[in-house]
């Protein structure tokens, strides 16, 4: 083999090696970065919260929380899922994209009521990260199937005020800005919105929620088309 070719041989190897620790290096600092993430909330949901015994709520120690961040508005549970997770509402939507609750920098961020949300809005949008490890609303997807959602028709949303059943009654996939985002209505295009939604779902609900209802929609990224969201609707009520 000549020189030159020893050389071209030389110089793919290095860059084929260059490529695999480049590669490696993405994987550690995505690991890392999940594992923090887990280790924040871990700890957080630790401190702050007790998960019930049977059927009981969790109970949830919201001074505590406050303490860690003022900004904490809520607490999201879902039984038997890995969503069990505190919620926030900033001063905009991007902040919490990237911070974690105690305020570090992190890739799964913090799940957070839209920066326009008021308690009067019949629809209140709460965002979070659909992470590769399975965490935060990243099982939300799992909605598209009759089966998940049989095991898993309700949530529980609490604030320092109010404990919510969320009883699920629409999932599915639309765009980034779609009617699914829509915060205020009318007494008749509520009740229009509300069979929209439901003929969207992915799975067959027996809640029907009524224009009494207040709207609960958790939203996470999907992958199916570009800027496609996943969305699951469930009605508030008391507990």
């Amino acid at each position: 083999m000549s020189k030159r070719r020893w050389l071209l041989v030389g110089a793919l190897i290095a860059l084929v090696s260059a490529g695999v620790i480049f590669f490696d290096t993405q994987l550690l600092s995505a690991h890392l970065e999940y594992r923090h993430g887990a280790e924040v909330y871990g700890a957080t949901a630790e401190g702050a919260v007790s998960l019930p015994a049977q059927e009981e709520l969790p109970t949830v120690d919201f001074h505590d929380l406050t303490q860690i961040n003022e900004q904490v508005v809520g607490w999201l549970w879902c039984p038997d899922t890995t969503i069990n997770y505190p919620v926030v509402q900033g001063q905009d939507n991007d902040f919490y994209l990237t911070r974690l609750i105690d305020g570090s920098e992190g890739e799964c961020g913090t799940l957070f009521l839209d920066c326009k949300a008021q308690g009067t809005d019949r629809n209140q949008v709460i965002y979070g990260h659909h992470m590769k490890d399975g965490s935060m609303f990243a099982s939300l997807l799992h909605y598209q199937e009759q089966g998940y959602y049989d095991k898993h028709p309700v949530l529980y949303y609490i604030t320092p005020e109010q404990s919510y059943e969320v009883r699920l009654f629409a999932g599915f996939t639309t765009q980034a800005v779609s009617a699914a985002y829509n915060r205020r209505f009318d007494r008749c295009d509520f009740k229009e919105w509300l069979a929209e939604m439901k003929n969207q779902s992915d799975f067959q609900s027996k809640t029907t929620p009524t224009t009494s209802d207040q709207v609960l929609t958790l939203s996470t990224c999907a992958y199916s088309f570009q800027d496609a969201r996943y969305v699951v609707m469930g009605t508030l009520s008391p507990v």
